[in-house]
């Protein structure tokens, strides 16, 4: 008996359906961060993916219960600078009052924030649409706010199973 298929057209699909798998997978990894709000290092666990313009999402479990979310973006780029930061996610936003934008490279900064439990939903159910720092906003693409969906899906489920 013979398949219609040759070999090369298997691999393939294999190869597609295993890409497709492992990209659905929840990896966290361990990861350590300084939150100079509170002074001190958060040893914490990261699911994160790097957004199509260059900087990178990240959420942070940590052992003490608490959430983090960092963005490193490209632009709008403001080193040092304090001011309101504004996360859009759907038709819903939460405010972060008096937020550090600290530099990560020549070319890049990042945002770092406490969230709760409650907004990990949020981000889960609504991606990550955009930000605004003082009055600019830094926009994110539909994909990377569908990526922003899948790693929160990740984190909440997590925060589920801690929770049964």
């Amino acid at each position: 008996m013979t398949f219609p298929f040759n070999n090369k057209i298997i691999v393939l699909l294999f190869i597609a359906l295993f890409a497709n798998y492992t990209k659905s997978q929840c990896v966290f990894e361990p990861d350590t961060f300084y939150y100079a709000r509170e002074n001190k290092n958060e040893i914490a666990n990261a699911i994160s993916f790097n957004l199509k313009n260059g900087g990178k999402i990240s959420l942070f479990k940590c052992d003490n219960g608490k959430f983090y979310l960092k963005i490193i973006v490209t632009e709008n780029l403001y080193f040092d600078k304090i001011d309101k930061l504004e996360i859009i996610s759907g038709e819903k936003s939460i405010t972060f009052k008096d937020t550090k934008q600290y530099k990560n490279t020549k070319y890049s900064a990042f945002y770092i924030v406490e969230i709760l439990r409650n907004y990990v939903a949020t981000l889960k159910d609504d991606g990550l649409n955009s930000i605004v720092f003082g009055k600019i906003e830094t926009k994110f693409t539909k994909s990377d706010s569908k990526n922003t969906k899948q790693i929160a899906a990740c984190l909440y489920k997590e925060i589920e199973n801690k929770k049964n």
